[in-house]
């Protein structure tokens, strides 16, 4: 993952995957935050990028709409949101 150059939360991140699967009812739970959170991503590979000549071959949008489409081929009948724990952290 070289990433984007580009700031995301979290927030905003699970808002994009929620847009792109409009027939699942999922919902953003907000829980109580842990020690380690990370609450946003930002990779500056501009170096790597300037050595090795890289350039993306998707954009964020599309790269989540890949993923998307590769678990649900994945989990085809199998409804993983009913297989989740709910859990925060314990110490």
């Amino acid at each position: 993952n070289l990433g984007t150059g580009v700031e995301i939360t979290i927030k905003a991140l699970l808002e994009e995957l929620l847009a792109l699967m409009p027939n699942h009812k999922v919902e953003i739970e907000y829980m109580k935050g842990r020690p380690a959170d990370v609450l946003r991503l930002w990779v500056d590979s501009s170096k790597l990028r300037a050595i090795v000549d890289f350039k993306n071959e998707f954009t964020f949008e599309e790269g989540l709409r890949n993923t998307i489409e590769y678990y649900t081929n994945l989990m085809q009948g199998r409804d993983l949101t009913e297989e989740m724990p709910v859990k925060n952290w314990t110490k």
